[in-house]
């Protein structure tokens, strides 16, 4: 007699395919849901903990080195298996009857491939020792940064003014903290009008030499705050008086090289020396909070300046804080490995945070995109 296939094994191999195949056809789209966040975390991490590394670098008077992700492919596998097994009886007097087992199951493999491209020779001479150009100091004041951080973190000088660096010894004492003392009441004067919003960046213009300049509306509430502004610059400005007895003004902010042999600026004209991304990293490297046995002996860079000394009003700009620690620490925004010891960023000290933001903005903007046949890395990542 011909043997007969029970229904129930047809059946349970149905099911255990249709399961193979629903399983296959749906792991999909949850690979993508899970897989771009988890890439674009451990991405936002890593830039941050380069950037911290290399302000710690820069301390111990190393050079630092940028690695760029120029790309980031990940190839994803599904393997689905099906398999049947059992015995059947046809009259031979088995006591249970017939059985049937089926499986059904899927495999899941990823291989992520991460292009490095290391900044260096020329392209890294450029991007880290030019200076920041007028139009992305803009840019980044229209953006939403405060005009008066810009000012702390990215200018050598402005007008008559010097933004004193914590590593420049000190020279003239009494000039020195009237400098300061300037500075300090300049800034906290550019506070004041951002928070009643008179002051404002309107664009971009170019001047007859090729040079860009920052176009700056201001409004003053009063003559006495015109003057005071025009004081601590030492510059003139042209005015418009409004019927509010508000006083509009428009200055333009001019980049400069040499600030030691000036001639007489143009009225309405304020020179401004920026720095480059190497400065800019340079300078906030002094927040940095290194063992004494490591400045004892040389291996880091001392701070010439105590920062109270810099900052006579707490409000200036926040200061960029970095600790350090003997073991890994907790609750760190963002930490770093160097010379046997861990330096972070504790994660509730929000101006530290913000500084890094605005750090990682300046060193973005010189950032352009890998040029075509320069050396790559690339590391396949296997399991």
């Amino acid at each position: 007699m011909e043997p007969i296939v029970p229904r129930r094994i047809s059946s349970t191999l149905t099911a255990a395919l249709a399961c193979a195949i629903l399983l296959g056809c749906s792991a999909g789209p949850r690979i993508l849901q899970g897989n771009r966040t988890d890439y674009n975390h451990h991405l936002q991490a890593s830039n941050k903990e380069e950037l911290l590394m290399n302000l710690v670098r820069i301390r111990y008077l190393e050079p630092p080195l940028f690695m760029q992700v120029s790309s980031i492919s990940a190839n994803f596998g599904i393997n689905t298996n099906v398999s049947v097994s059992g015995m059947y009886q046809n009259g031979l007097g088995f006591p249970h009857g017939s059985t049937v087992t089926g499986m059904a199951g899927y495999g899941f493999l990823e291989n992520p491939t991460i292009i490095y491209a290391p900044i260096q020779g020329k392209q890294y001479a450029q991007r880290m020792l030019t200076e920041v150009s007028m139009s992305n100091f803009v840019l980044l004041a229209r953006g939403g940064w405060s005009v008066r951080y810009l000012i702390k973190v990215l200018a050598i000088r402005i007008g008559g003014l010097d933004n004193q660096e914590p590593f420049q010894p000190v020279s003239g004492m009494m000039d020195t903290a009237e400098n300061d003392r300037r500075f300090s009441e300049f800034t906290e004067l550019i506070k004041a009008m951002e928070v009643r919003g008179d002051l404002e960046f309107v664009g971009i213009d170019q001047s007859t030499q090729g040079s860009e300049r920052g176009i700056l509306q201001l409004s003053f509430k009063d003559a006495s705050e015109r003057d005071t502004f025009e004081h601590l610059l030492g510059v003139n400005i042209s005015e418009t008086l409004l019927p509010s007895g508000r006083i509009v003004a428009t200055i333009q902010l001019t980049p400069v090289r040499d600030l030691m042999d000036q001639p007489d600026v143009e009225r309405d004209t304020v020179p401004l020396k920026l720095k480059n991304v190497f400065e800019v990293f340079w300078s906030l490297s002094a927040g940095i909070n290194v063992p004494e046995e490591d400045l004892a002996s040389g291996r880091a860079l001392r701070v010439e300046r105590p920062l109270s000394n810099l900052d006579t009003t707490a409000s200036i700009v926040p200061r960029m804080h970095i600790k350090y620690s003997d073991s890994p620490p907790k609750n760190a925004y963002a930490a770093v490995n160097v010379r046997g010891h861990w330096f972070y960023i504790d994660d509730g000290d929000a101006d530290s945070k913000l500084m890094l933001m605005l750090l990682s903005s300046v060193y973005s903007l010189q950032t352009e995109p890998v040029p075509a046949g320069q050396p790559l890395l690339t590391l396949p990542v296997s399991k």
